[in-house]
């Protein structure tokens, strides 16, 4: 599989941060990051699942004579 290369920047203080966490993970901090973002997407990826029948009954609700929106 072809490999992209993402750069980011970030603050000194965020960087060091993210050094000291990689090290106490045993990771350097590019394995680091990808390790965080690959979680993170699995954990969006399982809640927009779960959620997804009841996402797909709002607008339906909203239309139903009856049932005001809710206040904003």
């Amino acid at each position: 599989m072809a490999r992209t290369r993402i750069r980011i920047s970030v603050e000194q203080a965020q960087a060091e941060r993210i050094r000291q966490h990689a090290e106490r993970a045993g990771m350097d901090v590019p394995a680091y990051l990808l390790h965080a973002a690959t979680r993170r997407m699995t954990e969006t990826d399982a809640t927009e699942r779960q959620f997804a029948e009841v996402d797909a009954l709002i607008p339906a609700a909203g239309s139903r004579p009856g049932v005001r929106p809710a206040a904003s």
